[in-house]
């Protein structure tokens, strides 16, 4: 327990952001801030259960590092909250929000054209991996995904908001359909984390509009409503992650091998704390490649890397360090703070966390809090709950690595494509 003292108290001051968080946010589940700490303190209990086996000494180095980070994301939510209070305090006066969510009704023929296509699309990219393996699927296959991903961010939009206009009808059974293809392709794909992309999207659809509904005004069914409609999924989706283990494209792993249940679930949320902790102890030098913003931007520069014009030479970075030496158990997840600390420094980190809050902040009081319904509204909001992935592994890793990609920008893209569809195109 020696090891873990610091991180005892981190934890308690986790704990002490999300309440101070949660109060001045008014008790909105949605704010990035809110989400963010929340997720920490959940993640750091996990951390310290886990690391009475793993027996790592968390040092004061890393204390310092990450209770700067989590001041900097608390700070900067003050700061935008302030600047934005004038303006959020003239939208829920002019508003005159009354509670209502209304039923969104799109073309019959529309839904079924892009669920037929959700639905071949699924079945061929799961007869391709059958037939060539997860890593030799061809181009139709892949671009495939991002249609089923983004068709299932939209439906379940509209899904969500129908279920909470109390005039939901049989029909909207399918809309749920991409959501399920979504899911389905991220079995097969090996990539469980694009299951968890859905359920934060559905997540924070439910909680914006449930406030909504409530005229934004707080209200104590609030928090038991979403843990009675997200706490039966979040279960389900636990134990989907722990029994896909075998089925994933990394399945020899000592973690997969040797873990139970709980010591796995800590390894996967717990872990990234003591990875970065490790990796801060060893040298962050030794982690560090010559490119810069590696790890950072590293999917944005593997992209760039395959265009001819933008030939770029990567050098493959180290970035797993040894948790258990005698099972094997290795992991290189290191919060949001790793990729940036290894490439840009503290300083660098702390810059490149107070911006990316900044912006995420900034666009959720400015297009979302304290908003009523309408087609542009409805299309930032799915557009939020995209970004918010960023929050949503912000104890696991740097949301900023998997958003500046041209598979996410691609597909925001066609989010906005289906949405215009549904709504600007007539067929």
């Amino acid at each position: 327990m020696e090891n873990n003292l610091l991180l005892v108290l981190l934890l308690l001051i986790e704990v002490g952001l999300l309440i101070a968080s949660y109060h001045n946010n008014k008790h909105d589940p949605a704010s990035p801030c809110v989400g963010t700490f929340f997720l920490f303190s959940i993640s750091m209990m996990f951390s310290i259960v886990g690391n009475i086996s793993w027996n790592k000494h968390f040092e004061f180095s890393t204390f310092i590092t990450v209770l700067l980070s989590s001041l900097i994301i608390f700070l900067i939510d003050i700061a935008v909250r302030k600047k934005q209070k004038r303006s959020l305090h003239k939208r829920i006066t002019k508003n005159n929000i009354k509670g209502e969510i209304n039923r969104i009704d799109i073309s019959q023929i529309k839904i079924l054209l892009l669920t037929g296509i959700t639905l071949m699309l699924t079945v061929y990219y799961v007869a391709s991996i059958h037939k060539y393996g997860k890593d030799n699927v061809n181009f139709l296959a892949k671009q495939g995904i991002k249609i089923v991903m983004a068709t299932g961010f939209v439906n379940t939009f509209i899904l969500i908001n129908n279920i909470l206009s109390n005039s939901k009808k049989k029909k909207d059974f399918l809309l749920a359909i991409p959501f399920v293809c979504g899911c389905i392709c991220s079995f097969y794909t090996g990539v469980r984390t694009e299951i968890l992309r859905l359920i934060l999207a559905a997540f924070i659809f439910f909680t914006v509009l449930f406030q909504e509904k409530k005229g934004w005004k707080y209200n104590n069914i609030a928090l038991k409503q979403i843990v009675q409609r997200f706490g039966m999924p979040v279960i389900i989706f636990l134990v989907a992650f722990f029994l896909m283990r075998n089925a994933i494209k990394t399945s020899g792993l000592g973690e997969n091998m040797n873990y139970g249940f709980f010591m796995y679930m800590a390894f996967y949320i717990g872990s990234p704390w003591i990875v970065l902790n490790q990796k801060i102890c060893l040298g962050l030098d030794l982690y560090k490649s010559t490119t810069w913003g590696r790890l950072t931007f590293g999917n944005l520069l593997e992209d760039l890397q395959d265009l001819r014009p933008y030939s770029l030479s990567l050098e493959k970075t180290k970035t797993f360090t040894s948790l258990d030496a005698a099972l094997q158990i290795n992991a290189n997840a290191d919060t949001i703070i790793g990729s940036p600390l290894i490439d840009f420094g503290l300083v660098g980190a702390l810059l490149l966390i107070a911006v990316t809050y900044y912006i995420i902040s900034k666009y959720y009081y400015n297009k979302i809090k304290y908003t009523t319904s309408s087609t542009n509204r409805n299309l930032s909001l799915i557009i939020y709950a995209f970004i918010y992935y960023i929050v949503g592994i912000s104890f696991y890793a740097c949301g900023v690595t998997f958003i500046v990609s041209v598979y996410y920008i691609t597909t925001m893209v066609l989010i906005w494509g289906i949405w215009q569809f549904y709504f600007r195109i007539k067929i």
